[in-house]
């Protein structure tokens, strides 16, 4: 559970930035871990996003490998990357630079970029499926055009790979009046996913687009944010019921939809 791994996880990433903190004096951030992707079979390998980076562990936080901010096309912005890990070790990441899909088989010591109908694509969120963890979704969110009215049109949609992002085609189309911030597919139903984000014509319009049929057909639901917030991100889906889930605010507060 999410609260079980808490202590272990605290100490093995005290001891990261404890190794790595003399190396992040060129990073205007102060180091801290922002992200963590476990791998879906083994609870010993471990991927920690971090200010100035990734670590990666595969033996329970007794060895640390730390990937650097270039690696992952970093340019010592503010930005974090979305992160997952497959079944079989892969890493995926977006790019820190551009969105882009980036993907290692060698522990972090190359990435490749993946092309398809990602290239040119700004990626905004990953998710691995939790019942196919070879697959990942990839929510891809490019402005397109600024209309008449002073606002942006996106080109929004979702790819997925099924051989843990080795290749990569379109899954769904999404409307494009809304800049999409995250993906998730229910634990328990892998055919429910939902995508949130925010109204390009007023960001304190909170949309969350849910499809129950793996993503031929969506329906949206709208949530009022308070002014200072501006964005609206899915945390968590219930693992028993796909009707349940979570969503945060960019002032960090939480809030559950059902």
């Amino acid at each position: 559970s999410r609260l079980g791994l808490r202590t272990p996880l605290t100490a093995a990433m005290t001891a990261v930035l404890c190794l790595f903190t003399a190396v992040t004096h060129a990073n205007g951030r102060l180091p801290g871990a922002t992200g963590l992707a476990i791998h879906p079979s083994d609870g010993s390998q471990l991927l920690l996003g971090l200010t100035y980076g990734l670590a990666l562990t595969r033996d329970h936080g007794s060895t640390w490998t730390w990937i650097c901010e270039q690696q992952i096309e970093g340019n010592g912005s503010s930005v974090d990357p979305a992160m997952v890990m497959t079944s079989n070790g892969t890493l995926v990441v977006l790019s820190l630079t551009n969105g882009g899909v980036l993907v290692s088989r060698n522990d972090g010591c190359t990435f490749e970029r993946a092309l398809g109908p990602l290239e040119g694509h700004r990626g905004t969120d990953l998710a691995l499926d939790p019942s196919q963890p070879s697959r990942v979704l990839a929510l891809m969110s490019s402005i397109v055009e600024v209309v008449d009215a002073g606002y942006p049109r996106f080109d929004n949609f979702i790819a997925h790979s099924l051989d843990h992002g080795g290749s990569w085609e379109v899954l769904a189309a999404l409307p494009d009046d809304m800049l999409a911030e995250t993906v998730e597919i229910a634990p328990s139903d892998p055919n429910r996913i939902y995508v949130s984000g925010t109204s390009s014509a007023d960001p304190l319009q909170g949309i969350v687009e849910r499809s129950d049929d793996g993503g031929r057909s969506w329906t949206r639901h709208t949530v009022r944010l308070p002014t200072g917030s501006g964005s609206l991100f899915v945390s968590a889906v219930h693992p028993s019921d796909p009707d349940r889930l979570w969503f945060r605010r960019s002032e960090e507060h939480t809030s559950e939809l059902q």
